[in-house]
């Protein structure tokens, strides 16, 4: 695998826009609203041990639910980011999860990202673990810092070996 088609979604707020840029050192591209909302998508692309990823971001509203569905079309992988200071966008992060897996094949692997770790009100990793069980694999981060971004892709890469079938 030289190439890997990143998809970083989740509802609105939620610090996908900021994730992509610090994945790709800042060089991103974002089509956004007046507001500063991303209203068709985010593009980065990074290396990492040889793979070359290439990152796309979702808006979060509803309402731009057929990007989501464009977007993800060839993925490899997706990280569904919640944030982690707000709770509620937890259960949305799910079943948007949910419907995107609809539209992809069951060998396409995910992780939940619980972001703005960073924040003094964030929950704790741990917290989300026990209310969605054994169900998803979850990872912490701060896309404002850096902090735990490399985890959530390695997490995802180990999984999307998993999935490869063995000869």
């Amino acid at each position: 695998m030289s190439r890997f088609k990143l998809v970083v979604t989740g509802p609105i707020a939620c610090g996908k826009s900021t994730f992509i840029k610090k994945l790709s050192g800042k060089r991103a591209l974002s089509i956004n609203n007046d507001e500063g909302r991303t209203v068709a998508l985010d593009f980065g692309r990074c290396n990492l041990s040889g793979i070359k990823i290439f990152a796309f971001g979702t808006p979060g509203h509803e309402h731009f639910e057929f990007m989501r569905e464009i977007l993800v079309q060839g993925a490899d992988g997706l990280l569904v980011l919640f944030d982690s200071s707000r709770p509620h966008t937890f259960s949305t992060a799910v079943k948007m999860l949910q419907r995107l897996l609809n539209k992809l094949p069951d060998t396409v692997p995910f992780v939940l990202v619980a972001n703005k770790q960073d924040l003094p009100d964030a929950l704790d990793v741990e917290y989300f673990s026990l209310a969605a069980g054994d169900s998803f694999s979850i990872v912490g981060t701060s896309a404002i810092t850096g902090e735990g971004i490399g985890k959530a892709i390695a997490v995802l890469l180990r999984k999307t070996l998993e999935c490869i079938p063995a000869m």
